[in-house]
C-alpha cells in the first residue's frame, strides 16, 4: 500500500502539471483570439479618422482656395508634405468611386494601385511646375521684395497640387455624366467644364499672387500665356 501510494504520487503531480500547461496554452490561444477583433477595430478606427480628415481637407481645398495658411507671402510649405499626400490619396479614392473602378475598390489591389496613382499625380504636378516656372521667369513673376527673387519649383509645385488636384473627382463625375449622351446633357457638361476650368485658373493666379506679392498683370500674363500657346497649337494643327 505504501509503495502504491508513493508511486501514484508522482503520477498525479505529473498529470496535474500537464493539465496546467494545457490550460495555460489554451488561455494564450483565447487571448490571441480576443486581440484579433481589437486590432481590426483599431485599424478600422484609424482608417475612418484618416478618411474623415482627408475628406474635410479635400472639401476645403475645393471650395475655399487659396487659404492662408498655407498660401502666404514667400511661403515655403515646410510642413505640407503629409497633408498633400492625404489630399492626393483622397482624390484618387473619390475618383475611383465616381468612375466605379473595381480594381480601385478591391481590398487586394487598392493599396498598390492607390500608391501608383499617387506617384503619377505627384510626378505630373512636378512636371507642370517645372514648365510653369519657365513661363513665370520669362514673364517676370518674382517674389516682390527689395532684392527680388524668382519663384522656386517647390512653391509652384505645391500651388499646382493644392489648386488643381482637388478638381480631379469633379472632372471624373462630369465625364461620367456626359458619357451617357444627349445634346442637352453635353451642352450642360461643356458649360460646367468651362466654369470649373475658369475657377481653377483664377484660384491658381490668386495663389501665385499671394506667394509672390508681385503685380497682377505679371501673374496673369504668366498663367494665360501657356494656355494661349496650347490652344493656338491645337487650333492651327487641326
Amino acid at each position: 500500500m505504501i509503495q502504491d501510494g508513493s508511486t501514484s504520487g508522482p503520477n498525479v503531480a505529473e498529470h496535474t502539471t500537464v493539465a496546467q500547461n494545457s490550460n495555460g496554452s489554451g488561455g494564450g490561444g483565447n487571448g490571441d483570439d480576443q486581440e484579433a477583433p481589437s486590432k481590426i477595430s483599431a485599424l478600422f478606427s484609424s482608417a475612418t479618422d484618416f478618411m474623415r480628415l482627408a475628406g474635410r481637407e479635400w472639401l476645403a481645398s475645393l471650395i475655399n482656395q487659396p487659404t492662408d495658411p498655407p498660401f502666404s507671402y514667400d511661403a515655403k510649405f515646410p510642413e505640407e508634405s503629409v497633408r498633400i499626400m492625404r489630399l492626393v490619396v483622397m482624390v484618387i479614392l473619390l475618383t475611383g468611386l465616381v468612375v466605379g473602378s473595381e480594381r480601385l475598390l478591391s481590398p487586394k489591389t487598392t493599396p498598390t494601385l492607390v500608391l501608383g496613382l499617387a506617384v503619377k499625380v505627384v510626378i505630373g504636378a512636378f512636371l507642370a511646375a517645372i514648365v510653369y516656372t519657365v513661363f513665370a521667369f520669362v514673364c517676370g513673376v518674382r517674389v516682390w521684395e527689395q532684392q527680388r527673387k524668382r519663384l522656386t519649383i517647390g512653391q509652384v509645385f505645391f500651388s499646382v497640387l493644392y489648386i488643381f488636384v482637388p478638381w480631379v473627382p469633379i472632372f471624373a463625375f462630369l465625364w461620367s455624366f456626359g458619357k451617357a449622351g444627349g445634346q442637352v446633357r453635353l451642352l450642360l457638361l461643356i458649360l460646367v467644364l468651362y466654369l470649373c476650368v475658369g475657377l481653377m485658373i483664377l484660384n491658381f493666379a490668386k495663389a501665385l499672387r499671394r506667394v509672390a506679392g508681385c503685380p497682377w498683370y505679371r501673374v496673369w500674363f504668366s498663367v494665360l500665356l501657356p494656355i494661349v500657346l496650347v490652344v493656338g497649337y491645337v487650333l492651327f494643327r487641326t
